[in-house]
């Protein structure tokens, strides 16, 4: 299978929406192994940042069945997270918003806003 086809195969799995949020995938879509390779990454010394070297944690997550159409802001925001872990955290940001944000706050007192604590649900 050519890389086209691989890309066009994961697109498909989801009928062309985010496998978490549901969203319809636009140009520029991402594809996330749900399950993380991790990438092993060394110190550059001359420009004082990380670089990834390329070598993969878990090579054996990165297969077709463990990737999945994700749209960039789920992709980013899961990062190397397994999903059980971006579930919780999605289901953890209500909490931080209440502790961390006086605007949020200021909005929910204002009835701008209401939490509804439903369960995430992801689309896949």
């Amino acid at each position: 299978m050519t890389k086209k086809e691989e890309r066009q195969a994961i697109f498909d799995k989801t009928n062309g929406r985010c496998g978490y949020c549901g969203d319809p995938l636009q140009k520029g879509w991402h594809k996330d192994h749900m399950e993380p390779i991790g990438r092993e990454s060394e110190w550059d010394r001359k420009d004082r940042k990380f670089r990834q070297t390329g070598v993969l944690r878990k090579p054996e997550n990165d297969n077709f069945e463990n990737l999945l159409a994700s749209c960039p802001k789920c992709n980013l925001r899961k990062g190397s997270s397994k999903v059980d872990m971006f579930r919780y955290e999605l289901m953890n940001t209500i909490d931080s918003l209440n502790r961390d944000s006086s605007p949020y706050r200021f909005a929910k007192q204002y009835g701008l806003l209401k939490e509804t604590g439903i369960k995430i649900v992801f689309y896949f």
